[in-house]
């Protein structure tokens, strides 16, 4: 509390200012310091600062502050702000209700509702709406203590009206005519009144915490107000008033945009939530899938698709929910709420929601089907209900995010085989699997390929019989029959020719090289890395340019490259990311004088000088067109790979073979270094653990090469 000389002090300067008369900037200061020192423990204490900075801000130039020498002129507006006579703006809207004659009613903490004209905008004007709702509260609620729970209520404005949302309800509501001219920021404040007042019922006495995108919305409040604004303060000044008498307190945290969606949906929207449905047919091929619901969770009597639903004034999320097969097709902004149920609960619901894969439902803490693919579901199965959510979500990266995607789309495919033939795909029985492995060998897939549908399903099926898809006697036994049916039938003769690709690269538009354009120079570099390290397209995206990761040798004559830090291959036991790939220079010979415009150190040094002019990246190959400068992606380098061969071979004069892939430099590349160098050394430098992989996947029928360019 303020010691009593504190007070004293405070009472007997503010009464010593005179309207009319002439008083220094320092007095001014003093009072200014004395009122912020007693703040601190006084309620609302910045805010009865506040009127006499604003009165002050027009009238004391910015480097009068520092001497205090300047003499102000007091007028009435000044002395008021000094007595606490600053008007206010939400409580003069909500008078209270004194009859004119004794009445039981008069103590009981009534408002007056002012008559309105129009019932469609004047029945939201706050000064109607707030004392409606505030004397329809029971006569506890209004004369109750406060409580220690914390309320959290979420808002957002937009030029048409504003949104909240409070323990999953919604509200919102268009602006008048007079108030779609205000600042945005205003209307962000406003925001704020409209959904205190909305959820007042459930506010009232309790600490409310507001969670707004808007900083400055959040500043004003917790600062109780500011000098940048004045119709901004005034706002404030009003809220925090109201909310000092009917709620236990009241703070505002910042929550980035992209996290208040379901506020933002409501103000850009006045459409009733709740009042869309399925159409019939839809409805009953869900239930032909998944089963037949029985209760529907946001629904009305005329559109509800069960026999037991939860209508608008019954709302689903303020009740219990049977344990029955539930189906909603909520709001998008209660998306989240209802997945929160659902997961604390464990309830089993058919869900119907927009596949917007940027929204808060796709990348929230509950699981989704295919948040975990990749994964065998005996680990997500009894085993996993009382694993920790980062658990999970560490077991779900075993596989890599390509593999993951893999198994998502080959999953889809079967979940709408599945569905046009009116079975569940996550619980069909082996049968039903059986005849999708049939029917896709029927037209013409391969072992291979059955294979990775096999993987898929086991990712997401239930396990049968305790024991995964993959690993079922049948499935197995029919993937070995597939294989005898349609044996696999290597190509042990590469689709494009390295010795013309590379005579090519001798000559234009690739030589000379100091002479050519940014992209053959781009090309030819990435063709020549990709021949002579045998790298997958993943490592040599990862690798860079920053001091750590490249160091060229004496006279260029040999260059030293590293992946970037972090860098995670796509199997994790090859050990690439400690593994350092060093390439020579490629000298002129007697034999061949223009063997050194093969030589990969010397394209290398002159792409990275080219292109630091507009990088804007440390990976080693960055983009040359639209994004020039950031890093390219993989899918991005492959095609660049095939675009230099295919480059090569119109430089000649030549068609382009069908079928030229990127990953084919490395069966290309390591076939023709057989001749020169040991398959040890190429397994090392490729990253296969054994020769067997190189034999079974990459070994290509080449005639030696007759000069040893790879093995330099």
């Amino acid at each position: 509390m303020v010691v009593p000389e504190r007070a004293l002090a405070i009472r007997q300067l503010a009464g010593s200012f005179r309207a009319g008369a002439l008083y220094p900037l320092k007095r001014f200061q003093r009072m200014l310091g004395l009122m912020a020192s007693a703040s601190p423990v006084l309620e609302l204490g910045l805010l009865h600062m506040r009127p006499l900075q604003h009165w002050l801000k027009p009238r004391v130039p910015p480097h009068a502050w520092r001497h205090g020498r300047l003499r102000v002129r007091v007028d009435r507006a000044c002395v008021e702000a000094l007595n606490g006579l600053a008007p206010a703006y939400l409580t003069s809207l909500l008078p209270r209700y004194n009859p004119s004659r004794s009445l039981r009613s008069q103590n009981s903490g009534l408002l007056v509702v002012p008559r309105i004209a129009k019932s469609t905008k004047g029945g939201r004007a706050f000064s109607h709406l707030a004392p409606k709702l505030w004397n329809s509260l029971p006569d506890n609620v209004r004369g109750s203590d406060t409580l220690s729970l914390r309320k959290v209520v979420t808002t957002d404005a937009s030029n048409k009206g504003w949104g909240a949302l409070c323990d999953g309800n919604p509200a919102f509501g268009l602006w008048s005519k007079t108030e779609e001219g205000f600042h945005i920021n205003c209307l962000e404040m406003l925001a704020v009144c409209h959904a205190l007042c909305a959820f007042l019922p459930d506010l009232k006495g309790h600490h409310v915490l507001i969670r707004s995108d808007s900083m400055t919305v959040v500043s004003y409040i917790n600062r109780q107000g500011g000098l940048s604004s004045r119709h901004l303060f005034t706002l404030v000044e009003g809220l925090l008033e109201w909310a000092q008498c009917n709620l236990a307190s009241l703070r505002a945290v910042h929550v980035p945009g992209r996290l208040n969606q379901g506020a933002d949906m409501l103000s850009r929207s006045n459409v009733p939530s709740g009042e869309w449905t399925l159409h019939p047919q839809t409805v009953q091929k869900i239930w032909e899938v998944f089963g037949k619901a029985e209760v529907d969770l946001f629904a009305s009597k005329d559109n509800s698709h069960c026999p037991i639903y939860f209508s608008k004034d019954r709302d689903a999320l303020a009740h219990d929910w049977p344990n029955l097969l539930l189906y909603a097709f909520p709001p998008t902004s209660l998306i989240p709420q209802v997945l929160k149920r659902v997961r604390e609960q464990r309830h089993k619901l058919l869900l119907v929601a927009p596949l917007w894969r940027t929204q808060p439902w796709r990348t929230g803490p509950y699981r989704t089907p295919g948040q975990f693919v990749g994964l065998t579901p005996m680990v997500f199965g009894r085993e996993s209900e009382n694993l920790p959510e980062g658990v999970l979500n560490t077991i779900s990266q075993a596989r890599a995010p390509s593999t993951r995607r893999l198994y998502a789309l080959k999953w889809s495919v079967f979940s709408t085989w599945c569905s046009t033939r009116g079975k569940n795909p996550n619980s069909c029985g082996i049968s039903v699997i059986l005849s999708f492995l049939q029917d896709l060998l029927d037209k013409g897939r391969s072992p291979s390929t059955l294979k990775v549908y096999v993987a898929a399903i086991a990712a997401f099926h239930a396990p049968i019989a305790d024991q995964s898809i993959g690993r079922n006697n049948l499935v197995v036994r029919f993937l070995k029959g597939s294989r005898r049916i349609n044996p696999s039938r290597s190509h042990t003769i590469p689709t494009w020719d390295l010795s013309t690709v590379l005579r090519a690269l001798k000559s234009s538009p690739f030589e000379p090289l100091s002479d050519a354009d940014l992209k053959p120079l781009t090309l030819k570099t990435a063709l020549l890395l990709a021949l002579v390290s045998v790298k997958r397209i993943g490592d040599l995206q990862a690798l860079s340019i920053s001091p750590s990761c490249l160091q060229f040798g004496p006279g260029d004559s040999k260059v030293i490259l590293k992946p970037r830090h972090g860098y995670v291959p796509k199997v994790p036991s090859t050990p690439f990311r400690t593994q350092v790939v060093t390439l020579s220079a490629l000298p002129s010979s007697e034999g061949d004088q223009e063997l050194s415009l093969l030589c990969p150190v010397r394209a290398l040094r002159m792409y990275i000088e080219r292109s630091a002019s507009f990088r804007k990246s440390d990976q080693l190959f960055v983009c040359f067109g639209g994004r020039k400068g950031q890093p390219v992606t993989k899918q991005r380098l492959s095609r660049w790979i095939v675009d230099a061969i295919a480059l090569a071979y119109s430089s000649l004069g030549l068609e382009c073979p069908i079928g030229v892939r990127a990953h084919s430099t490395r069966g290309v590349a390591s076939s023709w270094a057989w001749s020169s160098i040991s398959m040890a050394e190429i397994c090392a430098a490729a990253g296969w653990a054994s020769p067997s992989t190189f034999t079974r996947f990459y070994s290509l029928d080449i005639p030696a090469l007759q000069a040893g360019i790879l093995s330099a």
